[in-house]
């Protein structure tokens, strides 16, 4: 919500960055590129690389780099008036997958017990369905939300940092858990804001087909 708010801030001063960079590289690009780092951030804290205690801040770089990717493939679409149905459809799916492979991750490196991670994974998805679906029916979801996409990605990469910092892995338990209550007042936050939109919708269409 907060992020949100201050990534479209920014975002608009960066438009000529927008502009310069659309001429190397194309906004569906960019969105598979943030991907892959994310996909890659997920496989090297799953420990398939073997790097140890190296695993965490290497992956740590991964996902701020792809989280950077993520914001500049909507920044190149705008700037060079190159947005469509399948470039945000891509987005949006893309942001899935780098969810589920840094949480899986953790999972499969035996940095966080399988309840908190499925719980994380499972809120994650539901919090990006209610949005998807009640916005399908009309509702707007925008802003709604303590955990949107950014803060998900802010606190994971807040969450990592400290562990490298400290490196207590029980940082990294109770930080998914807090990812776990956050992710679940979200839940319940856009539940009950498209609830009250879709109602007074359905209201509306009631007025008018009396008239």
């Amino acid at each position: 919500m907060v992020l949100s708010a201050l990534k479209r801030a920014v975002t608009r001063k960066l438009e000529r960055v927008g502009a310069t960079l659309g001429k190397v590289a194309s906004p569906n690009a960019l969105t598979l590129s943030a991907m892959m780092l994310g996909l890659l951030a997920g496989v090297v804290l799953a420990g398939v690389f073997e790097l140890g205690e190296n695993s965490v801040p290497l992956a740590l770089v991964l996902i701020i780099l792809s989280g950077l990717m993520d914001m500049l493939d909507g920044l190149v679409a705008r700037a060079t008036q190159r947005t469509s149905r399948v470039g945000a459809f891509l987005d949006s799916t893309c942001d899935r997958v780098v969810d589920a492979a840094v949480l899986i991750g953790l999972g499969v490196g035996g940095y966080v017990g399988w309840v908190p991670v499925s719980l994380a994974l499972a809120l994650s998805m539901l919090t990006s369905y209610v949005k998807s679906r009640a916005e399908t029916l009309g509702a707007d979801l925008s802003g709604v939300g303590v955990l949107e996409r950014p803060e998900r990605i802010l606190l994971i990469v807040a969450i990592l940092f400290a562990y490298c910092i400290f490196g207590s892995r029980l940082i990294l338990e109770y930080g998914i858990w807090l990812f776990v209550v956050l992710a679940a007042i979200t839940v319940v936050q856009r539940t009950l804001s498209a609830v009250t939109q879709l109602r007074c919708l359905d209201s509306k269409l009631e007025d008018s087909e009396r008239r």
